[in-house]
């Protein structure tokens, strides 16, 4: 029997759903001003947990979470910035939807936006105004009357006879201090952004948002309203007047709400600027999972004190659970007694901590694995932990890193630890680290960030005679997998292209070597791939047959290989990375899941280069393959040439094949995987 607390009742309820097996759950999202921080993090993981335990309950769960794409804080905004509302709001609607799938939260059945549904929230306010809940003033806003509503304050406790008479807020924000009527309809300006309406011209203000929209899709009384605890006052409350008032029915029978996580002992914040995104525990090395695992430790309704300290213990815990049952046997059977303890933790109001506990107590029983191996799976349903990518999966160790793991252990016995460190050096930058045991060393995946070896499973690398820049066989791979793409031609390109603007001659290596430490570089990865050198579009300036010749010479330097490829592993430390280059990806990563190794003829590739650069008048066909023919010689000569093909590559003869029929048969190996 699961049950929750209701905010409703302030009580722990049995849960019954009104239309079984059916559950309607509303889930306030973002307003997209600003970057999702951790706090509003916590209580989207806390949503997703309670939709994973509806549903195994055997609920089927109809999610709606709302985008607030257009509220005060948005149009101020982008008013500052000079944009319109939707291009301001939309690079954080997308890093939004990018912090869901890291943290592996389930998407909603449906995301509406409020500029979607301005009509709807039109008609919504012309009913209450039938039915005397609420008034126009003389500059066009519409405010609600909470004199008018009998109910109002039976979820936040507010005491409605503290109303300051004939008081009005046209502020979506505001405090129990300020019992008044709401804006329902913002008048405005002929030159601010609005919407027509019969009061005239304004836009709605953000309470009617969520009334609208949450009955559009889940009808005018559903099961379950969640959000923060925050909301509860005005937004929750504001709702239930609008809703309720418009219908003469029940909103909704469960609000369940979720505390503040702090920092420092304060409540996190946009507003008190003591806030951290998910990409700053990114930067500093957490795997996005780790905070996930945080949140758990902690109940739902209790407040959880944020410090770098408590996420660095949860990502050592939830390391060590990947490493323990990477060893395990394949699930079979199951932990009957586990499994029934972990229920009953998490039906009793969501109890993950206790839930938590139990996961560990029977990942320490003597059970055989196998049976650990299937209720650990069960379990992680609920937890999201994403386990079933790590269980029974042995690391697989390249011959270059056994190779490089019994050099070190050799330097080690021989007490030469200056080799010994270097080694270990060597095999972290691959993606692994080494831990000494008393029966050896021990080959263990670097615990960064996420996870080395998904990163290595998320990069394909393309070596081998192949085009550049967008319009290559990478780019539009990249594109059909929706991953970044990395072009390491272009990167040398980049710096060539510096070099001739600095006049630095190929001969003066220290002033090279500066240049590449400082290249400025930035792909903009879509349609319209780009790639920005100190924020300038250089895609198209970068094959000159200047520029060719230049980099031929630069590329063979060792040490600006090493920067280049420094500066490559940075931008594909998180993976999803199609990474293309005569030789530099399998180089980078040669425990790379997927590399590809193209061969087509000199002049198939002659033809195909052509084509790119066409458009430029003085460029000719005979000089693009006598351009090639130099650089094949120049690759034959080079002591370690990048023609050779990486261990284990998938090779494919391209020549009578163009760049979509290449990307095809590829995208056929990768089918499993894609």
């Amino acid at each position: 029997m699961l049950k929750i607390y209701n905010y409703l009742s302030k009580s722990v309820e049995e849960f019954k759903s009104l239309n079984p097996p059916t559950v309607g759950l509303y889930t306030c999202g973002p307003t997209t001003y600003d970057f999702a921080h951790i706090g509003n993090l916590r209580t989207f993981i806390f949503e997703d947990v309670l939709q994973m335990v509806l549903e195994a309950n055997g609920f089927e769960v109809k999610r709606v979470m709302n985008i607030t794409d257009i509220d005060d804080k948005i149009i101020k905004g982008a008013k500052e910035k000079g944009l319109p509302i939707d291009e301001f709001s939309k690079p954080y609607e997308q890093a939004f939807f990018k912090d869901l799938e890291k943290l592996n939260i389930k998407s909603a059945n449906v995301y509406p936006k409020a500029t979607e549904h301005i009509g709807h929230m039109v008609k919504y306010i012309e009913e209450l105004i039938k039915k005397g809940m609420a008034y126009v003033e003389k500059d066009g806003s519409v405010y609600f009357d909470i004199s008018e509503f009998r109910g109002y304050g039976r979820l936040s406790g507010v005491d409605k006879r503290e109303l300051k008479s004939g008081t009005r807020i046209l502020s979506d924000e505001y405090t129990k201090d300020n019992i008044v009527d709401f804006a329902l309809w913002k008048a405005v300006h002929l030159d601010e952004v609005g919407y027509d309406s019969p009061w005239g011209r304004g836009r709605p203000g953000w309470h009617i948002e969520c009334s609208v929209m949450s009955q559009e899709y889940l009808g005018q009384t559903f099961d379950i309203h969640a959000g923060g605890v925050d909301l509860i006052f005005p937004h929750h409350e504001n709702e239930i007047a609008q809703s309720e008032g418009k219908t003469a029915h029940k909103f909704v029978n469960f609000f369940v709400e979720g505390e503040h996580l702090l920092v420092s002992g304060q409540k996190m914040a946009k507003s008190a600027g003591n806030f951290y995104k998910l990409k700053d525990l990114e930067d500093k090395g957490f795997d996005p999972l780790s905070f996930r695992y945080l949140s758990l430790t902690a109940h739902y309704r209790d407040k959880l004190n944020f410090t770098w300290e408590s996420l660095k213990a949860a990502q050592n815990a939830l390391n060590n659970l990947r490493e323990i049952i990477r060893d395990w046997d394949d699930p079979k059977i199951g932990c009957a007694q586990f499994e029934q303890d972990f229920v009953e933790a998490i039906n009793n109001d969501l109890g993950m901590p206790q839930a938590l506990a139990i996961l560990w107590d029977m990942v320490r029983s003597d059970y055989p694995t196998s049976a650990k191996a299937k209720t650990i799976l069960e379990m992680d349903k609920i937890l999201g932990l994403k386990l079933d990518e790590i269980l029974g999966k042995k690391i697989k160790v390249s011959e270059n890193i056994m190779k490089l793991v019994n050099e070190r252990e050799n330097a080690r016995k021989k007490g030469n630890f200056k080799e010994s460190d270097k080694k270990r050096l060597e095999i972290k930058k691959l993606g692994f680290e080494v831990e000494d045991t008393s029966s050896g060393p021990k080959v263990k995946v670097v615990n960064k960030g996420r996870s080395a070896l998904k990163v290595v499973e998320d990069i394909i690398t393309i070596d081998g005679p192949t085009s550049s820049g967008k319009n290559s066989v990478g780019f539009l791979l990249a594109q059909k997998l929706r991953f970044k793409y990395i072009d390491s031609g272009m990167i040398f390109r980049a710096g060539c292209l510096r070099m001739l603007k600095e006049n630095v001659s190929a001969d003066e290596l220290d002033k090279i070597l500066d240049i590449y430490k400082n290249l400025d570089i930035k792909f903009e990865n879509g349609s319209g791939w780009k790639m920005y050198l100190d924020n300038e579009d250089v895609t198209d300036k970068l094959h000159t047959p200047q520029i060719s010749s230049l980099v031929y010479v630069v590329a063979a330097k060792p040490q600006v290989r090493e920067i280049v490829k420094d500066t490559q592993r940075k931008i594909a430390e998180n993976g999803k990375v199609v990474m293309s280059g005569r030789d530099i990806g399998s180089e980078i990563f040669p425990d790379a899941k997927f590399k590809f190794f193209l061969t087509a003829s000199l002049e198939e590739r002659a033809r195909r280069r052509f084509k790119q650069l066409k458009k430029e008048p003085e460029i000719t066909y005979g000089a693009v393959l006598k351009d090639m023919m130099e650089r094949d010689k120049y690759d034959s000569e080079r002591e370690a040439s990048p023609m050779r093909i990486p261990k284990d590559a998938i090779v494919l003869d391209n020549t009578n094949l163009d760049i979509a029929d290449t990307v095809t048969e590829m995208l056929k190996h990768l089918k499993d995987y894609a």
